[in-house]
């Protein structure tokens, strides 16, 4: 399908003709507006910028619109539009007729999402080649619209009835049901699924495929550009977040004769659609392109629909939009400063509410924490991609998603061809170490791989819960002393907040409630609070509830007290200076979730307090709004080692997100648990398990989510969803699972862990 259209571009470009079109429509004329904030002039130089968001690239995922929403079926503008599903089935296939893509159904039934941006009276068309159906019954959101006859060896295009009320605009599901037929046999190939608007154009309808959209070689006024080829009355719409000082830009030119209006609108939910420009733009001898530049500052941060359109046109030629992109102004480069020693302390069992300053309060008795946050840099957004701990400490070791790295759930371990980045400090001469007290980092779950020294300390022993906050600091100092020349990087996995806990007799006496007559004993909290969660009622006390939750207070101030000496440590040795130090959480969970089954991918369970001290105390004070993610963690820690960063390595330099430089890659930040998601796009939030309605959340406005807006935002839950599955998509796929084997020291050591 590409090459075919490559070829005629490219033959196109070589006799200097206007490229035309096969079943070009002919809509009338219209008049022509000018936009707010927008700007045009032929060939203008496009000033240097960071794009956000090029719609040629994007266009799979966008809405195209001509007489109606169509889908072009064989390609990638499949994901995402069938149902709630986040892949294409393998009952359908892509297949190629005469330079066209198509999908070979081999299921009974084929259900594509269209989204109806006005109400108005539809029908159904789809272009269809039988293979053994002889009829095809055509449904709208589940009401039948009509069974029309099919040839077998035959393409043709069917269509319909037309609804007798108008549809409401939103998403809308359209069902080709094919008959006769048997499990073992294939249907149909189709080309294009269409919702079409009655109109009273003559002309006949040309699917805007993907290929009939884009062409790369676009040459207007013997300049070439790769271009998004529209027949008006048209309309491409992509999402995209606003980036601060946004701006979309484009080339805009006529491919053969006549006039066609191009304009630039942009849509959110529960507004009427603004026009940022809107020009006339001539076709024939002595076409140029027009440089077209339109602010979008109106919409800084929030997630919108950017539409393209030709609303209006001529007869034979079609509207070319050279190159468009959404871009904001290039901002200074910044990279993570290299780091002679590194630092990485996780914590379990804690949540980001904490902590200052997400707990919101002022005189908070955790010093070191605050003090951390006044020398440092705070990330107040940042996510955790699971809410398995493991499947977090091994995203940060490797810079992969969960989905990629292969260990996510309970029973499997980080395979062994997945590169740590313990074993590529370790390769480079770099000193590597371990120092894990939690059972969920021991041996068997393979996150050691790299470390050339590991220490376990077990939850069995009772030692002091925060030794490996302590050891891991001593270790550093030892190895950056030993050897100064050759760099070294400790990885501690404290307990944090999580039981068993180690109070001193007289703390434990001190704690709430006073005169505590209850059975909660600190050394066996974690077995005693996970015989309650099996229980079929497992309801806790009220006396004992307060005395878990002073407990785990008093854990998170014993590791306040621990971090203040491990960085005293690392500032006698004159090494603070030299020094990244990482200060994050495994996953974020209060004492009440604690073994609760199946916890929510809620965003309290899932925002991770994360703090970075960057050597000399760079960008001293920092607090960074923008979303982060522990893929981040991972390439930032490659970064600052100076180590080659693995080819299949996700994430960015948080060094550089701190000095204002915005990832370029702007795309919702998704969390994944069996068949559960939550992807979250600025304030928004969309929910659930694949295959069912998802709920959407507006956190600005509902930080609990309490209500679902999926209904009154149909928009951003499209576009939402959409931009998960391709966000999934683009995650390189896990090698072979591999099951877990426990040893005996930590089958004990997860009992005394309440697992």
């Amino acid at each position: 399908m590409t090459s075919a259209r490559a070829r005629a571009s490219a033959l196109a470009l070589a006799l200097l003709v206007p490229l035309g079109c096969e079943r070009c429509d002919a809509p009338g004329e219209g008049g022509v507006r000018p936009g707010p904030s927008a700007t045009s002039a032929p060939e203008l130089e496009r000033a240097p910028a960071q794009r956000t968001l090029s719609l040629i690239d994007a266009l799979p995922t966008c809405d195209v619109d001509h007489r109606g929403p169509a889908v072009d079926l064989g390609t990638a503008m499949l994901r995402g539009r069938l149902g709630w599903s986040p892949t294409i089935p393998d009952a359908l296939s892509s297949v190629e007729h005469g330079g066209a893509t198509w999908s070979t159904v081999r299921e009974r039934d084929l259900q594509v999402d269209l989204f109806l941006l006005e109400a108005s009276p539809v029908f159904v068309s789809a272009r269809i080649r039988s293979k053994t159906a002889k009829n095809v019954t055509v449904s709208l959101d589940g009401s039948v619209l009509g069974t029309l006859r099919l040839v077998p060896g035959e393409a043709r295009t069917v269509t319909s009835a037309t609804t007798t009320l108008p549809v409401d605009p939103g998403r809308h599901r359209v069902s080709l049901r094919f008959s006769p037929g048997s499990k073992d046999d294939e249907y149909a190939d189709v080309d294009w699924v269409r919702l079409g608007k009655p109109d009273d154009i003559e002309a006949t309808f040309g699917a805007p495929t993907l290929t009939d959209l884009v062409d790369p070689v676009t040459s207007i006024g013997n300049v070439p550009r790769r271009s998004l080829a529209l027949r008006p009355p048209a309309s491409i719409r992509c999402a995209v977040r606003v980036p601060p000082q946004g701006r979309v830009r484009a080339a805009v030119g006529m491919l053969g004769e006549g006039r066609a209006e191009a304009e630039i609108r942009v849509l959110v939910d529960g507004s009427e659609p603004t026009s940022l420009l809107r020009r006339e733009i001539v076709g024939g001898v002595g076409a140029v392109w027009t440089e077209v530049e339109a602010s979008l500052d109106a919409f800084a941060g929030q997630l919108v629909m950017l539409e393209l359109g030709a609303p209006a046109g001529a007869t034979t030629g079609r509207l070319a939009f050279g190159e468009p992109e959404v871009v904001s102004p290039a901002p200074a480069s910044a990279v993570v400063p290299k780091a002679r020693g590194v630092l990485v302390i996780v914590l379990a069992g804690v949540e980001a509410s904490d902590f200052p300053p997400w707990s919101g309060a002022t005189d908070s008795p955790l010093e070191a924490f605050a003090d951390l946050s006044r020398r440092g840099v705070t990330y107040l957004r940042h996510r955790a991609p699971s809410t398995l701990e493991r499947a977090n400490l091994a995203t940060l070791l490797t810079g992969l998603p969960p989905e990629s790295h292969g260990l996510a759930d309970e029973a499997s371990r980080l395979p062994a061809p997945v590169t740590t980045l313990l074993e590529t400090a370790r390769e480079s001469q770099v000193r590597t170490a371990l120092l894990t007290g939690v059972p969920a980092s021991f041996a068997p779950f393979g996150l050691q791989q790299g470390a050339a020294e590991t220490v376990e300390m077990s939850p069995v022993s009772g030692d002091d819960s925060t030794a490996a906050v302590r050891a891991a600091a001593s270790w550093l100092v030892r190895a950056l002393t030993e050897e100064p020349r050759r760099p070294a990087i400790v990885v501690a996995h404290a307990r944090g907040g999580h039981p068993p806990w180690t109070p001193s007799a007289k703390q434990l006496e001190a704690l709430a409630p006073s005169d505590y007559a209850g059975n909660l004993q600190p050394r066996r909290a974690a077995q005693q609070i996970a015989e309650i969660r099996a229980r079929r009622n497992p309801e806790v006390a009220e006396p004992d509830r307060v005395r878990m939750r002073a407990l785990h207070t008093l854990a998170v101030s014993q590791h306040d007290a621990a971090l203040a000496e491990a960085l005293r440590q690392l500032e006698s040795a004159q090494l603070l200076d030299e020094t990244l130090v990482v200060v994050t959480g495994d996953t974020s969970s209060s004492v009440e979730q604690l073994f609760a089954p199946d916890l929510p991918l809620s965003e309290r369970a899932l925002t991770v307090p994360l703090w970075i001290l960057f050597p000399d105390a760079k960008l001293a004070g920092v607090t960074v709004r923008a979303p982060s993610e522990f893929t981040d963690v991972g390439a930032t820690l490659f970064g600052a080692l100076g180590l080659a960063k693995p080819a299949l390595l996700r994430g960015g330099d948080l060094f550089s997100l701190a000095a204002g430089r915005a990832f370029a890659d702007d795309h919702p930040q998704v969390a994944t648990m069996g068949n559960q998601f939550a992807a979250r796009w600025g304030d928004l939030v969309l929910h659930g398990s694949f295959g069912k309605p998802p709920a959407l959340c507006h956190l600005d406005l509902d930080p609990t989510c309490a209500f679902d807006r999926r209904a009154i935002l149909p928009l951003a839950s499209t576009a939402t969803f959409r931009a998960m599955v391709e966000e999934l998509q683009r995650r390189p796929r896990a090698p072979r699972r591999e099951a877990v084997e426990l040893d005996e020291t930590t089958r004990s050591a997860l009992a005394v862990w309440g697992r």
